[in-house]
């Protein structure tokens, strides 16, 4: 997960739930799970 950058410690699917769906997060997402 590189490039991510997210300051809030937790998965970036919290992004996703505040509105803010970002195609590296995806990304990221798409890995983990």
């Amino acid at each position: 997960m590189s490039g991510a950058g997210s300051p809030q410690p937790g998965p970036p699917v919290v992004r996703f739930e505040r509105g803010d769906p970002d195609p590296a997060e995806l990304a990221a997402v798409t890995a983990v799970l």
